[in-house]
C-alpha cells in the first residue's frame, strides 16, 4: 500500500531522508576534496601527538627553549652543543649528560629529553653558554609522550568520523599524515525550477521600477496596465545560494508554467546535466492552475506526498521521477522558507552524506513556551494538526539544588519561545531565528526547535 499522501512533519522528514537516492562514495585527491563529505573512518592524532602522522614514541618541543638532561639543577652552567630548527627532522641521541640543545617550538626532539626549559627562563652568559634560573618538571615542555601505548591505540584517541564535513584543517592533516586521496561523498548536483510565467526577477523588477520613475506622468497616463501584474520571485532571491551553503552544485533551469510538457523538457534537461535531485518553488497551491503532480505522475513519477498536516506549513511535494529525487516547496514565500528549514535542508544534507545529527531535527525537543495562544483546532479539517510557527531559542539559568544539601549551583537550559499567530508565521519580523514545530495536543510542553539557514550551513550542525 503506498503511503498517505498527508502526513504530519516527523512522518515527511523520515520518508524524504530515506528514500532518497544513495549517493556511491568515490576517491579523490586531497587538495579537492575540501566542502565534500568524507565516506570512510580516518584515525585522527593520538592523544597527547603533536603533528599530523607521527609515529608513536615521537616527542616534540612545544615551546623555544632549550632541551634538559637528567641531573641538571637550577644555576647549572650549560654548553649549547646544537641547534635544532628543522620541524622535519627525526634526530638519534640526546647529548651526553651535562651538556644541551637549543629547540624551536615544533621540533623533533632527540630521543631521551627529559624537558624543556623556556627561553625566557634561562640566562646567556657568554657565546654558547647559558646559566639554568628554573628548573621544569620531568616532560615540560614536550608533547608526544602520552601517545606511547605499545602501538595500541585507545578510546581516547581521537577519529574523523565518516560523514564529517572536509574543511581546511582536516585536509591539512590528511596531507601531514602523507595521504594524497581521501574516499568521500560526491557533490550533490541540484537543478532548480520556478513554477509560475508570471514570476519576475527581483533585480529586473527594481531596475524596471527605477526606469518608469523617470517617465513623464502624461507618458504613464495613457499606458496600458496589464489586468496580471508581475509577480516578485522573492524565493528564487535566496533559494539557490542557500542549497550552495549546504555544498551542493546548482543549476538555475529557469521559470516555467504550470505545464506538463514544460516540466518533460525541464526533466530533460536534468539528465543532460546528471543532475541527482530538482528542487520546484511554486505550484504547490490550491488553485485551478496547480499542476505540479500531475505533471509528474505525467512523466511517470511517484509522489510519495504532497500535503502536510501542519498549520502554517501545509504544501510540500516529495517524488521520484526518473531516478531524480524531487522536493516541491510551496510558492507562499514564508511557508516556502519554512518548507527548506524543516524538509529540504535536511535531505540535501543527507543526500551529501553528512551525519544523522547534522540534520535530524527530530533527535531532540526542548522546553517550549508559546508567546500567543496556539490557532484553534479544526478537528473536521484534520484530526491531529501539528503547529509549525517562528520561534527563538533563549537560554535561561535555573536553580538546582545539590543531593546534599549544599549552595544552589547555577545552570542553564534552552528554551523554545515561538509565536503562533492567527496568519500562518506572521511576526517573522519580531526576532525568529528558527521554527517551533509541535502537535497541537501535545501535552508534555515540549516542541522541536528548527534553526533557521537561508545563507550558510551552521555544520557544524
Amino acid at each position: 500500500m503506498p503511503p498517505p499522501k498527508t502526513l504530519d512533519p516527523l512522518e515527511a522528514l523520515s520518508i524524504v531522508t530515506t528514500k532518497l537516492k544513495k549517493s556511491q562514495p568515490v576517491d579523490v585527491a586531497i587538495d579537492e576534496a575540501r566542502g565534500l563529505v568524507l565516506a570512510e573512518v580516518i584515525d585522527g592524532p593520538l592523544v597527547g601527538s603533536a603533528f599530523p602522522g607521527d609515529e608513536l614514541g615521537l616527542e616534540r618541543a612545544a615551546v623555544d627553549g632549550y632541551v634538559l638532561p637528567r641531573g641538571v639543577g637550577v644555576g647549572d652552567e650549560l654548553e649549547v652543543t646544537m641547534t635544532i630548527a628543522d620541524s622535519s627532522s627525526r634526530l638519534g641521541a640526546l647529548p651526553a649528560s651535562g651538556e644541551t640543545c637549543r629547540v624551536e617550538c615544533g621540533v623533533a626532539l632527540p630521543s631521551g629529553a627529559h624537558s624543556i626549559v623556556s627561553a625566557v627562563l634561562v640566562t646567556v652568559i657568554a657565546e654558547g653558554v647559558v646559566r639554568i634560573e628554573h628548573l621544569p618538571e620531568d616532560g615540560d615542555g614536550i608533547v608526544g609522550r602520552d601517545s606511547v601505548r605499545a602501538g595500541i591505540r585507545g578510546p581516547d584517541d581521537r577519529v574523523f568520523e565518516r560523514g564529517t564535513r572536509i574543511d581546511a584543517r582536516l585536509q591539512a592533516f590528511l596531507l601531514a599524515a602523507g595521504r594524497d586521496s581521501v574516499r568521500v561523498f560526491p557533490q550533490v548536483r541540484i537543478g532548480v525550477i520556478a513554477f509560475g510565467a508570471e514570476l519576475t526577477d527581483l533585480r529586473a523588477a527594481a531596475m524596471a521600477g527605477a526606469s518608469r520613475a523617470s517617465v513623464d506622468s502624461e507618458e504613464a497616463e495613457g499606458a496600458t496596465i496589464s489586468p496580471e501584474p508581475p509577480v516578485s520571485d522573492l524565493a528564487g532571491y535566496w533559494l539557490a545560494d542557500a542549497l550552495r551553503s549546504l555544498g551542493a552544485r546548482v543549476f538555475d533551469l529557469g521559470t516555467i508554467p504550470d505545464d506538463p510538457q514544460a516540466f518533460w523538457r525541464s526533466l530533460h534537461a536534468c539528465h543532460t546535466r546528471d543532475l541527482d535531485m530538482l528542487v520546484l518553488c511554486g505550484g504547490l497551491g490550491d488553485g485551478l492552475g496547480d499542476r505540479t503532480s500531475e505533471s509528474i505522475l505525467d512523466a511517470q513519477g511517484q509522489v510519495f506526498f504532497e500535503k502536510l498536516d501542519a498549520h502554517g506549513l501545509s504544501r510540500f511535494l516529495f517524488a521520484k521521477c526518473s531516478e531524480v529525487d524531487v522536493l516541491g516547496l510551496s510558492g507562499e514565500p514564508l511557508a516556502m522558507a519554512a518548507g527548506f528549514d524543516l524538509l529540504a535542508r535536511p535531505s540535501v544534507l543527507a543526500r551529501s552524506g553528512l551525519r544523522r545529527e547534522a540534520w535530524d531535527w527530530s533527535l531532540g525537543r526542548l522546553p517550549h513556551q508559546a508567546q500567543s495562544p496556539p490557532p484553534t483546532r479544526d478537528a473536521a479539517h484534520s484530526p491531529n494538526p501539528w503547529i509549525v510557527a517562528p520561534a527563538f531559542r533563549k537560554i535561561l539559568p535555573q536553580n538546582s539544588l545539590s543531593e546534599v544539601g549544599e549552595p544552589a549551583e547555577r545552570l542553564f537550559s534552552a528554551i523554545v519561545h515561538s509565536w503562533a499567530p492567527e496568519s500562518p508565521f506572521a511576526p517573522v519580523s519580531t526576532g525568529a531565528d528558527g521554527w517551533a514545530v509541535w502537535p497541537s495536543d501535545s501535552r508534555d510542553g515540549r516542541a522541536y526547535y528548527v534553526p533557521l539557514t537561508l545563507t550558510e550551513s551552521s555544520r557544524s550542525l
